[in-house]
């Protein structure tokens, strides 16, 4: 279909070649946007562009794969010089080198030190690489990792380091990746964040539907406010009695 003027200059940026994050309230049409723009850039980059998320079912949405399969790390495990190795291994930096634009999908669910790692890992092989970031921070956050150790475990810690330096005395302490304090954050308290310089393309125009009462609901609370006029209406039409249907 036709995209509406703020969709039409996301389409505009992405041809440009810039950086830049998608966002917009649910119904505004950001994956119908993110399928057009994806279409486009194939067409100038037929093998370099990839589609990608941080779930199995975001992918999906886009025709994408998870930023964990490959060529990405899989499920880092220790320190973040494993997950660079993974990454930066033989195999997966040739599909990195070909990359012309990387597009993630749902990134309010990407966790902030993954994210850091992965986009590092990507833009040392390929400096040039645009990145595309979709998604609704006032949707699903990041899930902390609840299983992983914590920095509080000395033994854990004492695992981590790889060698010493008798010369000097200095203790080479790999840096651990994963432990639970550090994770759970969103992807915009990342370095990497700063470091891309994105332009922001805030969709408005809601395009699934025409009820004024369910949006003005939906954005307060989107918002975090369950109380407003706009929900307490909501709510009210709800409460109409339902006749049955068919003896239901």
């Amino acid at each position: 279909g036709t995209l509406d003027e703020k969709q039409e200059a996301a389409l505009q940026l992405a041809k440009s070649g810039k950086n830049f994050f998608l966002t917009g309230c649910p119904g505004t049409g950001k994956s119908h946007t993110a399928r057009v723009i994806i279409a486009e850039l194939r067409k100038l980059h037929p093998h370099g562009v990839m589609v990608t998320a941080p779930t199995g079912v975001a992918a999906l949405n886009l025709g994408g794969q998870t930023m964990h399969s490959k060529p990405g790390p899989g499920v880092p495990q220790g320190t973040m010089e494993r997950f660079e190795k993974v990454m930066l291994s033989k195999a997966n930096s040739k599909v990195w080198k070909k990359l012309k634009v990387l597009v993630v999908d749902e990134v309010s669910m990407a966790d902030a030190e993954f994210f850091d790692w992965y986009l590092d890992s990507v833009c040392r092989l390929t400096p040039n690489v645009q990145v595309i970031l979709i998604g609704d921070f006032a949707q699903l956050p990041p899930v902390g990792e609840t299983r992983s150790k914590s920095l509080n475990s000395k033994s854990y810690l004492d695992e981590c380091v790889e060698t010493v330096d008798n010369a000097t005395g200095l203790t080479n302490l790999p840096v651990p990746f994963g432990i639970k304090e550090c994770t759970g954050k969103y992807a915009f308290q990342s370095a990497c964040w700063r470091a891309l310089k994105l332009e922001t393309v805030q969709l408005t125009l809601v395009h699934r539907t025409r009820d004024t009462v369910l949006l003005r609901a939906l954005d307060d609370m989107r918002a975090g406010d369950g109380n407003t006029p706009a929900v307490k209406e909501l709510v009210a039409c709800t409460q109409r009695p339902l006749h049955p249907i068919d003896g239901v």
